[in-house]
């Protein structure tokens, strides 16, 4: 079904389990690495007012247990690096500075704009953000928030540029 019913039916992408998120609703994400789309205008769109906790193993049965949740050992990866061509000489999939973006990769990693601080963000590593665009898109490549205040928890925003401004 992949309706994000449980862990073995998650969304087989995360864009879509954000799209049905509303009001008051909770996104749990577990560990792996998320690309935003193809494009580099593809973002994370994040769901208004919706809290969205990244750090679970993702073990079926576990679906209602949050003290599972441990970001620290179970990363959560949301990447800019849309052509999956950076470099990656660690294996774990996280640009440790920009000089390892290659090619094209997403201007913004993560969107929030217009968001209240009623969304929340919590327990990601955000990375491989290049707002190297004109305009808006030359700023914020790991997380831009225009006239947004979502409240950003247990993240690291690692090897994200922009050619303005925010990184």
């Amino acid at each position: 079904m992949n309706d994000g019913s449980s862990w073995g039916d998650a969304f087989l992408d995360l864009q879509s389990a954000f799209a049905v998120a509303s009001t008051s609703d909770e996104v749990w994400v577990a560990q792996g690495v998320y690309v935003p789309g193809a494009t580099v205008t593809n973002s994370f769109f994040l769901p208004f007012e919706a809290k969205v906790y990244g750090g679970f193993p993702g073990t079926p049965g576990q679906e209602n247990m949050f003290e599972v949740r441990n970001p620290l050992a179970f990363t959560t990866v949301l990447s800019g690096d849309i052509q999956h061509d950076d470099v990656n000489t660690d294996g774990n999939f996280i640009a440790e500075n920009p000089s390892e973006i290659q090619g094209e990769n997403s201007f913004h990693v993560v969107n929030a704009d217009g968001v209240y601080d009623s969304t929340v963000l919590d327990g990601f590593v955000i990375t491989a953000g290049q707002a190297n665009g004109t305009g808006g898109n030359g700023n914020g490549g790991g997380l831009v928030s225009v006239e947004g205040s979502p409240i950003l928890e247990n993240l690291a925003f690692v090897g994200n540029m922009a050619a303005n401004a925010g990184g």
